[in-house]
């Protein structure tokens, strides 16, 4: 297994649909189970052996200072935006922190209730140099709380296409593997991952991993309210 030691959370965005929450906490910091979104996933990325987080800050970025400033496990590096740069633009401006070699990043309200090894190790396992990009995709069946035509299709040996008409049977979860040669070549500083997505795509270096557990998609407060009544049924398992 290809091991990693760096990986970033993406959490500087506004949340505008978990509105009105998000007017008074960034949306890593709404809790699920008990315990805050982003909590969660440096505790997965700390199980998976992970060392050092990159974590991209904007909207009541103090208040995510906060949270975290007791959080030991880890080392975590704020990568402060003042406004948000998007995903792309976020990982550019902080690539300096995350060195050379290929790093995680994952979204940071992206909820993950892994049946065995974290969908970290799942994605290290699958990772190979021959890749640009490996994203984490999530069966339908596997899923609540978003309803759309889906992402992506699967091709031969992991290679993924996006969704272009009808219906596609993964979503996106939400984690990946990058290359940091994908940033020092990219000239904008405010850009979308899904654009790097697609340039990988056309050059046969987008893969792709099923996600084996259960994926949660917070993005209202419905949204939310049916997630943790589902922890509360299954007690988180």
């Amino acid at each position: 297994m290809f091991e990693i030691k760096k990986a970033m959370i993406l959490a500087a965005g506004y949340g505008k649909r978990m509105q009105p929450i998000t007017n008074k906490i960034p949306k890593p910091l709404v809790e699920v189970g008990g315990i805050s979104v982003i909590k969660r996933l440096l505790d997965q990325l700390y199980n998976s052996g992970i060392e050092e987080v990159v974590i991209n800050t904007a909207h009541l970025a103090k208040k995510i200072h906060e949270h975290l400033k007791d959080y030991k496990k880890l080392k975590i590096i704020f990568s402060d935006e003042g406004t948000p740069l998007e995903t792309g633009g976020g990982v550019k401006k902080a690539i300096a922190h995350l060195g050379e070699k290929p790093f995680i990043v994952v979204n940071g309200d992206a909820i993950f209730h892994d049946k065995g090894p974290t969908v970290f190790d799942q994605l290290m396992k699958k990772w190979h140099p021959g890749m640009d990009i490996l994203l984490a995709l999530v069966p339908k069946e596997n899923s609540l709380g978003l309803a759309t035509p889906g992402d992506y299709h699967t091709k031969e040996e992991s290679l993924i296409e996006r969704r272009k008409e009808g219906l596609a049977p993964y979503y996106y979860g939400g984690a990946q593997i990058l290359q940091p040669r994908l940033f020092t070549n990219h000239s904008d500083n405010h850009f979308s991952l899904l654009a790097l997505y697609d340039k990988a795509e056309e050059k046969g270096t987008l893969y792709g991993i099923e996600y084996d557990g259960l994926w949660f998609h917070a993005g209202t407060p419905e949204d939310l309210q049916e997630i943790n009544d589902w922890f509360a049924k299954n007690k988180g398992e």
